[in-house]
């Protein structure tokens, strides 16, 4: 048995939702998780940005780093594309089942 959080009500473990009340036993990823993910994914995407700008305008910290994967603006800018995207797309996501497992097991 599972009780609610709400109105205490026992209820059958494989419940999703409370018999009584009708609170939900499977919880998503809370807002604030999901705004440190679009936060963190538009961060990067802003200092990717920075480091593209700042390697076009000095040539010569390419030229002499010899090939090293910091220093190579095509990888920046691939970065500056990908990380706010999926930024975006993890924080709009739908979660998944066996996460609202997890988060109802931690809420316990």
């Amino acid at each position: 048995m599972i009780s609610c959080h709400k109105c205490k009500q026992s209820n059958p473990v494989d419940a999703k939702l409370c018999q009584n009340c009708g609170a939900n036993f499977l919880p998503g990823e809370s807002i604030s998780g999901r705004l440190g993910i679009l936060f963190g994914g538009i961060f990067w995407g802003v200092l990717s940005a920075v480091m593209v700008y700042f390697l076009v305008n000095n040539p010569e910290i390419t030229e002499t780093s010899g090939g090293c994967m910091f220093t190579n603006p095509v990888i920046w800018v691939i970065g500056g594309v990908i990380l706010p995207i999926s930024g975006i797309v993890a924080a709009l996501r739908k979660t998944p089942v066996y996460q609202r497992y997890e988060n109802r097991a931690s809420c316990e």
